[in-house]
């Protein structure tokens, strides 16, 4: 059997694309109001990150263990390995039945809604379709489980495509943002004070900065 392996930049672009494909750049608008103001906001980002610190340390450690093993880095293998093999057996039916299905198919969601909303639909024009929308979806989702379950490469290469498309918008909104300053009548999100210090706003917050966060963590399994 061929021994199937990961290269340099493939590495760097399922990274690179979890971290986008997560929010790490658009989740900021939500901890913002959430926090109602940008000092609380960038806490909430950092007490954030010293969290997920101690949660990437966990995965690194299991993913050490079950590659001197020999044993392939997923979670269900991880319980598998650390818990038990009937809890193990359990894992792998839940993820292989319910979250890989789930996760797969609200993605392949999110694909054909930004992919509708950069023609120019708005939400309203999304939710009469929807119909035009499922189907959409369904053609995405076979799409991309035949092609991850029958090449190999394929899934590499699409998850390098994905990272490609996904810096498209972020160097539209570098150039065309520098060049296109908002008006100054629009509201300035940052200069709100709606809200003051306190844990609440940080831990309502948090949330939204796990799940920016989420990228970085998946990428360790790699």
């Amino acid at each position: 059997m061929k021994k199937q392996s990961y290269s340099f930049w493939n590495l760097v672009t399922i990274n690179v694309g979890s971290m986008i494909g997560v929010g790490i750049f658009f989740k900021n608008p939500g901890i913002l109001k959430t926090t109602g103001n940008i000092y609380i906001a960038l806490i909430s980002w950092i007490v954030g990150a010293f969290l997920i610190y101690g949660m990437s340390l966990s995965f690194a450690e299991a993913q050490s263990y079950t590659g001197k093993n020999n044993i392939s880095g997923t979670i269900p293998n991880w319980v598998t390995a650390f818990v038990g093999p009937k809890t193990g057996r359990v894992a792998h039916q839940l993820f292989g039945w319910l979250y890989n299905p789930v996760f797969t198919g609200l993605l392949c969601y999110y694909a054909v809604y930004f992919a509708l909303v950069g023609m120019g639909w708005d939400g309203s024009m999304i939710e009469a379709n929807w119909k035009l929308v499922f189907v959409a979806t369904t053609v995405a989702y076979l799409a991309l489980t035949a092609g991850n379950a029958f090449s190999y490469s394929f899934g590499k290469v699409l998850q390098m495509t994905g990272t490609i498309i996904k810096f498209i918008p972020l160097f539209a909104v570098l150039i065309l943002g520098f060049a296109n300053p908002i008006a100054t009548t629009a509201t300035n999100t940052f200069a709100t004070t709606t809200k003051v210090w306190n844990w609440g706003t940080i831990l309502a917050a948090l949330p939204a900065v796990f799940f920016a966060y989420g990228g970085f963590v998946w990428g360790l399994t790699l």
